[in-house]
């Protein structure tokens, strides 16, 4: 009888502070964007009749569970799991764990490291200027950014290299495959290494480095070792009212064996109290096998 007492007592004490746990540093969230309007496609071709069309649309509606816990020291553990909640059978969104914003980090007087896949310091400085977006629609997803995707880097060993991959070949990046360009100017990098400092008079800096998990094990001349990283350094003060950020990105042998992709970007706004205004310019300079670099500046306001 004491025997079970005692265990009954030993498994009491293990399993409070697990529910305490469940209670207080552990949360399940999300959001959910879904619009109702109204679409009309033009004609493709002269001829081609328009399309006009209703429309229900899930805009990165996501769901995830995060969680913290005092490590004592001023330390601070913590973690996040996030993905895709696609909330219409017709958008043919998987939801795959960790999709999105998803890591695991320490976090003290010293700031804020972790690792995963996250948004880059680049991508971050679009939350100084994009005062106008709401849900799927707004300037960031209409004007600035709009040519990357999130994963890891692309391999100029694979078929995405330009103008055309060869038939039959394997496509690492189907944007590229495409013609175009594909990596994380702006969106998540994946297997990467973040830090993020305290935030002294307003002022605070990100670093990301992307590893170079996608080495080319191949010994050939042209064998690619994608690598990346991004920086950002921004500030805020006025109430908040006034801020600013720069950010510059490296990306080794994304779309060029030997050669580096390279982005600056400046974005900030103020708020006037009657309105709010926000403006980006960015440019970008990407590595090409054929007619030179490719260089594209744009901005917004």
């Amino acid at each position: 009888m004491q025997k079970k007492l005692l265990t009954l007592a030993v498994a009491g004490a293990l399993g409070v502070p697990g529910m305490a746990l469940a209670q207080t540093g552990v949360e399940v969230y999300g959001t959910v964007n879904m619009t109702f309007g109204n679409v009309k496609y033009s004609g493709a071709t002269a001829g081609t009749p328009s399309v006009s069309k209703w429309d229900v649309a899930n805009n990165a509606s996501n769901y995830g569970v995060r969680g913290r816990e005092n490590l004592g020291g001023g330390l601070t553990g913590w973690y996040q799991i996030e993905q895709n909640a696609p909330l219409e059978r017709s958008s043919n969104i998987a939801i795959t764990p960790a999709s999105r914003n998803s890591a695991i980090g320490l976090q003290g007087g010293f700031g804020n490291i972790f690792m995963g896949q996250w948004t880059t310091p680049w991508a971050d400085l679009d939350s100084l200027w994009s005062v106008g977006t709401a849900g799927g629609w707004g300037p960031v997803t209409s004007i600035i950014g709009r040519r990357e995707t999130t994963g890891t880097a692309p391999n100029p060993n694979c078929a995405n290299t330009l103008p055309v991959p060869a038939a039959g070949a394997a496509v690492c990046d189907a944007v590229e495959a495409g013609g175009g360009v594909g990596h994380p100017f702006w969106r998540r990098v994946s297997n990467a290494v973040f830090y993020q400092s305290a935030v002294m008079s307003g002022m605070q800096f990100k670093l990301a480095y992307q590893t170079n998990e996608g080495k080319a094990t191949g010994a050939t001349t042209t064998a690619a070792n994608p690598s990346m990283w991004s920086a950002s350094g921004q500030w805020a003060g006025m109430g908040g009212a006034a801020r600013i950020g720069v950010a510059i990105d490296r990306h080794k042998e994304f779309t060029l064996a030997g050669g580096t992709d390279s982005g600056y970007a400046v974005k900030g706004g103020y708020n006037f109290g009657v309105v709010n205004i926000g403006f980006a310019w960015e440019r970008n300079t990407y590595k090409q096998l054929t007619s030179g670099d490719a260089k594209v500046s744009q901005y917004g306001l």
